[in-house]
């Protein structure tokens, strides 16, 4: 508790991971606050989840590696 960190219990009693899709309108210019935010959580998610799909510049569509 001092040290402020999560720890994992029961390890191997955990899930595998779930996909995760982030839906937003298309639009000619996304919001600053929107692409602020996917630049910030698309890393880190498919850090975490081990995802094996990009997403594809301009385009919003995806494609795997």
């Amino acid at each position: 508790m001092k040290s402020r960190w999560l720890v994992t219990l029961l390890q191997a009693y955990e899930p595998p991971p779930l996909p995760v899709s982030l839906i937003y309108p298309s639009e000619r210019q996304v919001p600053l606050k929107l692409r602020a935010f996917l630049g910030f959580s698309i890393p880190r998610l498919r850090d975490r989840l081990g995802c094996k799909q990009r997403i594809a510049p301009n385009s919003g569509a995806t494609s795997r590696r």
